[in-house]
């Protein structure tokens, strides 16, 4: 645990580099949100000079703007490391700790393809093992549950995965705390999951579980849970393996990982239509749709798409999915893409939008069809089987994707609608607008309908209730859902005839 109130004291006295050595102590990955604003404070607050003079300070900068979706400023640290690295003689040990700097940095930065990651690796072992240097560590997973598509996506190494994870596996133990061990079966795991071999991904996850890397075990359990979903028999039922999981990460004291972890629970209760739940977590989440959009906090905001869609407000989704979408543009995740424009045709198809709909699934299906994944489609659902089935009349007579890939999707997607019938069923969305209905509005929101009876905008409400603006916007929200109601004029007006107000 970094002690940050020393390493204030130590920039206060301008002790810069025992300040970097101390902040370095840990991975910015593995903090929580708390500890990282606090890092963050501390970087900010040092010489601009004295990072660029300390590969560490490069590196610790780096890393803190990659997690702010800052990619720009983390490059120019990126060529800092390597103007520091060419400053060294060759063959020293300086210079090998800071080609590993520049190596870590390389895999960790957008647009770094699936091959250069391989060399890199390579490079990164290589020195460590030639000078002996202390293993230097990266997040497989960027706190997400998932290892082929954490920190990066590694979906081409799916097309040849025996042999590339026969090449990675003796890389692990130098750049992945703890060894590594399980970061392998993880990513098969997941990758044959996507493919539809759920025998396979159940003996693969197997080898992730008991895996001394807590990120890894994250993975790991997610990833049951998801083939226990469909096959509660032999791996135990999905909310069994999510309780576990939750314990093993209090046990291990893995704050960084919680929020996430409750990303992927709410998932789940998406699937089986527990709206209550839903609402729930969507008026708890801390992160901002709008200012926190970056590829950190990715996979929170897809699971918040989903859950807009579950509650019935397709538009927000709508908009919040073409926002990531533009976050993802910045880097190389075909995964995440496809998942995305799934939802979106998900979403436009329940707005009445069938021909965007049919648009969106086809290119989600055009990224999908050459690695081979079903199931980030098909896991859709009912909705997704409606326009699977209308992409397969089309498809018979324009022939873009494989036609027996084609029908594979289409019947996945069929058997999934038939285990979740609730997912994304807008009939229990919907709200109950008829005769003799009174919607059960909280105190708070009655506040918030008095204020917009007033006219106040979202920013004076905030100001008059003293809470954050997106609470002030998910208050609205339900008010709208609640009251069936298109706009605030509309509330406002159904609310009257209510007598709510």
């Amino acid at each position: 645990m970094i002690d940050y109130e020393k390493a204030e004291e130590l920039i206060g006295t301008e002790k810069y580099p025992e300040a970097i050595a101390l902040l370095a102590a840990e991975p910015i990955s593995i903090l929580d949100d708390g500890n990282f604003e606090r890092m963050e404070r501390c970087l900010s607050s040092l010489p601009e000079q004295a990072l660029q003079q300390s590969p560490e300070g490069c590196f610790l900068a780096l890393s803190a703007d990659l997690r702010l979706g800052r990619a720009n400023s983390a490059r120019q640290w990126f060529n800092q490391l390597a103007v520091l690295r060419d400053q060294c003689p060759e063959g020293s040990p300086a210079r090998a700790a800071l080609v590993r700097y520049v190596c870590l940095a390389g895999i960790m930065l957008p647009q770094t393809d699936n091959a250069q990651i391989l060399l890199l690796l390579s490079i990164l072992h290589n020195e460590t093992i030639s000078y002996r240097l202390p293993p230097i560590h990266l997040s497989a997973t960027g706190r997400r549950p998932s290892v082929l598509r954490g920190s990066k996506d590694l979906s081409d190494w799916g097309r040849n995965y025996r042999a590339v994870a026969n090449i990675v596996t003796p890389l692990e133990e130098s750049v992945l705390p703890d060894g590594g061990a399980g970061a392998v079966s993880a990513a098969v795991a997941e990758l044959l999951y996507e493919r539809g071999s759920l025998d396979a991904a159940s003996i693969e996850v197997a080898g992730a579980l008991s895996s001394p890397n807590v990120e890894i075990v994250f993975a790991g359990y997610a990833q049951l849970a998801r083939i226990a979903r469909l096959d509660g028999v032999s791996s135990g039922r999905p909310e069994e393996v999510l309780q576990k999981l939750g314990g093993l990460l209090e046990e291990r004291k893995a704050a960084h990982l919680l929020p996430n972890y409750r990303a992927l629970c709410i998932r789940f209760e998406i699937h089986h239509g527990r709206l209550d739940a839903v609402k729930k977590w969507m008026a708890e989440s801390q992160v901002d749709a709008l200012k926190d959009c970056c590829l950190s906090n990715a996979y929170e905001l897809m699971s918040r798409a989903k859950a807009l869609i579950a509650l019935g407000r397709c538009r927000e989704a709508v908009t919040l999915l073409e926002s990531l979408m533009l976050v993802l543009r910045s880097d190389i995740r075909p995964l995440d893409t496809i998942e995305c424009l799934v939802d979106s045709a998900i979403a436009c198809e329940l707005l009445g939008s069938r021909s965007l709909a049919l648009d969106k699934l086809e290119e989600a299906l055009l990224l999908a069809a050459p690695f081979r994944y079903v199931r980030v489609v098909a896991d859709g659902g009912q909705v997704a089987a409606r326009l699977l089935g209308q992409l397969v009349k089309e498809n018979r007579r324009t022939g873009s994707l494989p036609a027996s890939y084609l029908q594979s999707v289409l019947e996945t997607a069929k058997n999934y609608a038939l285990l979740f019938p609730l997912l994304y069923d807008q009939d229990r969305a919907a709200p109950k607008a008829a005769a003799g209905y009174m919607p059960d509005v909280t105190p708070t929101e009655l506040q918030v309908l008095q204020m917009l009876a007033a006219g106040k905008s979202n920013n004076q409400i905030r100001e008059q209730l003293g809470v954050k603006l997106q609470t002030v916007k998910f208050h609205v929200s339900n008010l709208l859902e609640k009251l069936g109601a298109k706009n605030r004029i509309e509330a406002v007006n159904i609310a009257k005839e209510l007598k709510i107000l």
